[in-house]
């Protein structure tokens, strides 16, 4: 038989895997020169007045490596510091470090010892390059981000909260304007529910009531007391919540302040009632948003709508008054608008 004019490729060989260990220690070591050469120019001469080009030259290497290895100046100030603190470039946080959580192992008593002890070595190495960069952050808006977020993060570890449970009830939450058409049920609106009723009000009184607009027919009614911003989100939204105040809260007092049998009479003029059942109910708004946010749902409360129609509509012969609608549901797309600026501690908190 002739043989074939085009014969088959022999398989070629298997490639030897390419080894990069030696280029991995030498990416390293540049990034170890160029960090420390950073530091000693930082401190020795300021963080604006060092530039790239002097890092690069103080470690020895070319200007194209200096930009491949930190595309910023700032980038190599935040990564100059997190060396710092951690004291090596693993990225194991200090929770998570041998060192550190030899401080709880022994004896009771050396706790602080074993505590001060490595943090005094902290605060030595880290103090000067810190403040180097909370002078720098005063006119460096990418540091100052950075000073924020470390500010930030110092705080959060403060609290019992997880930093997930944080995010989802405040920091990445949001109000939202569009929800997808995922159903919101009886029982995530029980366990809601079940949630925020621990919340405390004065008294206890718990004027908060909740009217579910589940209905096309409910739906519609609402749509015509509210301002026309509001119209089309609440017509998609999976649900909508009418929160009112009872003014008539006091009736239940001897359920909900039952050791004090005066309660009831507390509350005998109308309007000061009135004023704590707005009050009281406000708050529980609060709680309401916080629980449907944490079973995973976004809040859209809304406050621009016709009170007295909406009393008229749904509340007729009853003591209750509306305080806000809010649309609940996932969000959908463009949920968000922008987040706006929140006032700083200092504009806040005040100490005598």
């Amino acid at each position: 038989m002739d043989e074939p004019l085009v014969k088959p490729l022999s398989p070629a060989p298997p490639r030897r895997p390419y080894r990069s260990a030696k280029r991995k220690a030498a990416a390293l070591e540049t990034r170890h020169r160029i960090r420390d050469a950073a530091e000693t120019l930082f401190l020795r001469d300021g963080y604006a007045r060092t530039s790239m080009k002097a890092i690069a030259a103080q470690a020895g290497v070319s200007e194209k490596t200096m930009y491949l290895t930190y595309a910023t100046k700032a980038t190599l100030l935040r990564q100059v510091i997190e060396v710092a603190v951690r004291g090596d470039e693993a990225p194991a946080t200090l929770a998570e470090r041998s060192d550190w959580r030899a401080i709880v192992r022994g004896p009771s008593a050396e706790v602080f010892a074993r505590f001060a002890t490595i943090n005094a070595a902290l605060m030595a190495r880290t103090a000067p390059i810190i403040a180097l960069a909370e002078a720098a952050a005063e006119t460096e808006p990418a540091l100052a981000e950075d000073r924020a977020h470390a500010h930030a993060s110092a705080r959060t570890d403060l609290l019992a909260l997880s930093p997930e449970a944080q995010d989802l009830l405040f920091r990445e939450a949001r109000t939202a304007n569009t929800f997808t058409d995922e159903a919101v049920t009886d029982e995530q609106v029980a366990a809601i529910y079940d949630l925020v009723k621990w919340a405390p009000t004065s008294m206890n009184i718990q004027p908060l009531r909740v009217l579910l607009a589940r209905s096309d027919e409910a739906r519609a009614r609402l749509l015509d007391h509210l301002a026309p911003g509001n119209r089309a989100k609440t017509g998609s939204a999976p649900l909508v919540a009418v929160l009112s105040v009872d003014h008539s809260f006091h009736e239940h007092l001897h359920r909900t302040f039952p050791h004090f049998p005066g309660a009831k009479a507390v509350f005998a003029d109308d309007i000061g009632r009135a004023e704590a059942a707005r009050l009281n109910g406000a708050l529980q708004l609060a709680y309401f948003i916080l629980g449907v946010r944490a079973a995973g749902l976004a809040a859209g409360p809304m406050t621009g709508f016709d009170a007295e129609g909406i009393d008229a509509e749904f509340f007729s012969g009853t003591d209750q008054h509306v305080l806000a609608v809010v649309n609940i549901g996932q969000p959908g797309p463009d949920a968000w608008f922008a987040r706006s600026p929140r006032l700083d501690l200092e504009d806040v908190v005040t100490t005598v």
